[in-house]
């Protein structure tokens, strides 16, 4: 296949995953989790000594880099879907289907989430009193959001890779909004016990949040981070290891995943998907 029938099969596959969440009440609930959280922060905006900012400015910054995972769970549901309508057999007989899938996938998820975060961080910015964030901040984060995205992104197709039933998807999303909600985000990440702390310092959510605060928040604020200062550089090192190794792992379990759909196996997961649902 030539380059330019690639990327036009590409795009083509973009935009039909984006179209539907940017039309419509599918908008409507792109715009609901940033306005949500918006509304979250400042429902308990309060000044905070100990994070050296407003409460609702702290949690902003923090949810618009930790919260950018959301990017791997959307990835996980539409991969969940495609399964079970069939569409994932379809691609499998196409010309580079699983490459021009995967491209378009992650392509529309990340705009879709980038999106989001930037209506998250302008709409806090306008909304919490706080949040005087200046137009270089701002442009600094989306850029920083980017590399957060892309170090997420992957963990979508790895744990979609794996996810078959109404059961695997109920656990897998639970599991997902709960590292997302302990990831630093809301709260500072010294709060929660020592065990979960752990999980969180090698993940990639944390170190987003990390990295979007250490450019939002003054310098002072690093002093609640589990480093005791905003370190940026460690942020990005970690980030970019995630991104690299997820992408190495991703392909290849995409590329077996994918393998593995047939006539058979799409009857299978439909069969127990009516048994799970009661149909």
């Amino acid at each position: 296949m030539k380059l330019s029938a690639l990327l036009r099969a590409v795009r083509l596959q973009f935009w039909a995953d984006l179209r539907p969440n940017l039309v419509g009440l599918g908008l409507i609930s792109t715009l609901f989790t940033p306005a949500l959280l918006i509304g979250i922060s400042k429902l308990v905006d309060h000044v905070d000594t100990d994070i050296v900012t407003s409460y609702g400015t702290f949690m902003v910054a923090g949810m618009f880099g930790g919260f950018a995972g959301m990017v791997g769970m959307q990835i996980m549901t539409e991969m969940y879907s495609e399964r079970y309508s069939g569409n994932l057999l379809r691609i499998r007989t196409l010309p580079h289907g699983s490459l021009v899938w995967a491209c378009a996938k992650t392509a529309s998820a990340s705009l879709l989430v980038v999106f989001m975060m930037t209506v998250l961080l302008i709409g806090g910015r306008v909304i919490i009193p706080g949040a005087d964030f200046t137009a270089g901040q701002i442009l600094l984060a989306v850029l920083a959001l980017i590399l957060i995205i892309a170090a997420s992104a992957p963990l979508g197709f790895i744990v979609g890779s794996f996810v078959n039933g109404v059961y695997s998807m109920m656990i897998s999303t639970l599991v997902w909004l709960a590292v997302l909600g302990t990831s630093g985000g809301p709260f500072p990440l010294d709060l929660l016990p020592g065990w979960l702390q752990a999980i969180q310092r090698v993940g990639p959510f944390y170190w987003g949040g990390h990295l979007a605060r250490s450019i939002l928040l003054p310098q002072q604020a690093g002093a609640s981070e589990v480093t005791g200062s905003f370190a940026p550089g460690l942020a990005i090192l970690i980030l970019v290891a995630w991104m690299i190794g997820g992408f190495v792992l991703a392909i290849f379990l995409v590329n077996t995943s994918l393998k593995k759909q047939s006539i058979s196996s799409l009857e299978k997961i439909q069969s127990t998907m009516r048994a799970q649902t009661g149909m």
